[in-house]
């Protein structure tokens, strides 16, 4: 009953909780529903961030909410069992640094115990701990360390079986599924290979597991399944994207597949071997429209970008394309760990109006995006932004090579959020762009949440050379191009602040930009007329420095 705005939440989770987690709820009932455990978050000494609402009043008014920026604060958490019986709340004493995460809890399904996920700061040392509710005694069942992160999806995903804990790893080299005792012991490695398990659905009473893979290429996925003897069937293996939601006994998945050229095709499958039962939706319809539009299709490529570093990619060219001609280039990217952007799938965006407006429009996936292994992934660790952005400003510098009809003069580069960032470091770390869009741009990761900034850099206490090197604003006196940087000014995610600081060092240096700011937007900008505004002035923009 303590619960108070910025100060104490019970069984809900803080805003870092639930950016960074993937988490809103932290309470969970037993079993009997004698019990009901959660997690108290104080967030009372964590500083708070305020923005100007500007709305259509004569006075702004100030939002202010908790933001525990990177090496701060953060909320004190706790593990709590009320008693229904006894009508009582009491303590679980967790052994649990006072800056550490709790960021799971679940009744296993052993018995009556409870599960309570913990994390340190750093995120690299989880620990499992069961405990009885009537005796709250916890006891560590399951550790799993990594000399950098641990992937906080393996947290969400981890499955409690009567006999066990199944849960991803990377302890080998790329991320498999492992099986694990009641006591914590490791019992068996249930997959094989090199390749990444990018989803895991999950596993039936046979023991049988379900996941989605990366097991052929990195830009495409397959649904899986392997029985505890290790042999694996291919539920779904349409070259493409394939995912699944499968019921709760695993006999039937719906399956989403597409790829670059072909809209989603819905269908329901049998677990037992992938069989299709009904297709739910082909889209044909859409099909048919999409044939009346004149625009080309995503092709994918590789790029060669260093001796032995190969890059995934794709292009888009403009409608009546000549290959004769050497075009305006923009490169459209994201670049941030574990994530892709060169996916065999299906998706319209808003990079088919930059073809249509005459550009060639490429991404590229370097290093420490996703789908390639642990190493790949990694690689970026404690200094974020520096192998990002070189792979970027080596791709442009490759592409006229590869493909003669991109005028190397003429290429620009594009990105939202951590591909702002990203953005800004390659046009500040290179001279391959004549000119860039940053949008929502984090400029120093000083000014990032704890959650996810420590789980690639570390603190600041630990890392503050890395912050150093990782951030914008030291070297944004050396800015190579034209730049348009756009923000909105409520965006409570990556706040503007980021961008003014931004701001504050070009004028230093005497050097001109362009800026667009979205009245009272949060980090997605949308709503109304502000993406059709926005999308249309970068356009404008490029127009003007590249053509």
């Amino acid at each position: 009953t303590d619960g108070k705005r910025n100060e104490v939440i019970n069984g809900s989770t803080d805003w870092v909780y639930e950016e960074e987690f993937s988490t809103t709820r932290l309470m969970e009932w037993s079993p009997q529903s004698d019990f009901l455990a959660f997690v108290r978050s104080d967030e009372s000494q964590v500083k708070a961030y305020s923005m100007p609402i500007y709305g259509d009043g004569l006075y702004p008014t100030d939002y202010v909410y908790k933001y525990p920026k990177v090496g701060e604060q953060n909320s004190t958490v706790s593990l709590h069992l009320y008693n229904l019986e006894l009508k009582r709340i009491d303590r679980v004493e967790l052994p649990l640094d006072a800056d550490g995460y709790i960021p799971r809890i679940i009744f296993t399904g052993w018995g009556s115990d409870l599960a309570a996920v913990t994390l340190n700061r750093l995120q690299n040392d989880l620990k499992v701990y069961r405990i009885n509710p009537k005796s709250r005694t916890p006891r560590l069942t399951l550790r799993e360390q990594d000399p950098r992160y641990i992937n906080n999806e393996f947290i969400n995903s981890m499955r409690f079986v009567s006999d066990g804990i199944v849960m991803l790893s990377e302890r080998d080299g790329s991320t498999q599924l492992y099986k694990y005792g009641t006591n914590g012991a490791l019992q068996q490695r249930l997959t094989q290979g090199e390749w990444d398990i990018i989803n895991f659905y999950g596993c039936d009473s046979e023991g049988n597991v379900y996941y989605q893979a990366a097991d052929e290429t990195p830009t495409q996925r397959r649904v899986l399944k392997t029985t505890p003897r290790g042999k694996t069937t291919v539920l779904a293996g349409e070259a493409g994207i394939n995912r699944a939601s499968f019921t709760q006994d695993y006999s039937y998945f719906i399956n989403s597949y597409s790829n670059a050229k072909t809209p989603t095709i819905t269908t329901i499958r049998t677990a037992k071997e992938g069989k299709v039962i009904r297709t739910l939706e082909d889209n044909a319809q859409l099909v048919a429209k999409l044939k009346g539009y004149d625009y080309n299709d995503k092709e994918f490529f590789t790029i060669e970008v260093a001796p032995g570093r190969t890059l995934h990619g794709w292009m888009i060219r403009p409608p009546h394309f000549d290959a004769s001609k050497r075009y305006p280039t923009v490169m459209h990217q994201y670049s941030g760990p574990d994530s892709q952007e060169v996916l065999d799938q299906f998706y319209i965006g808003w990079e088919y109006a930059l073809a249509q407006a005459g550009y060639v429009v490429v991404c590229v996936d370097g290093r420490g995006t996703g789908g390639r292994g642990t190493e790949w992934r990694k690689c970026t660790y404690r200094e974020l932004g520096l192998r990002e952005s070189s792979d970027q400003i080596a791709a442009a510098e490759a592409l006229p090579k590869q493909f003669s009809y991109i005028d190397g003069e003429r290429i620009a580069i594009f990105g939202w959020s951590y591909g702002g960032y990203n953005a800004l470091m390659s046009l500040c770390r290179g001279k391959a762009f004549r000119a860039g869009v940053a949008v929502a741009p984090v400029t120093d990761w000083r000014f990032y949440d704890t959650v996810y900034t420590e789980r690639f850099m570390a603190t600041p206490q630990v890392n503050n050379k890395g912050y150093d090197a990782s951030s914008v604003l030291p070297i944004a006196h050396n800015l190579h191009g034209d730049l348009l940087v756009i923000h909105g000014t409520a965006d409570d995610n990556v706040h503007l602040q980021n961008t003014m600081r931004l701001a504050t060092e070009l004028v230093k240096a005497d050097i001109p930009f362009e800026m667009a700011t979205y009245t009272d937007k949060d980090h997605s900008i949308y709503g109304g007329n502000n993406r059709q505004h926005l999308y249309s002035r970068i356009i404008d923009f490029l127009d003007r420095k590249l053509k």
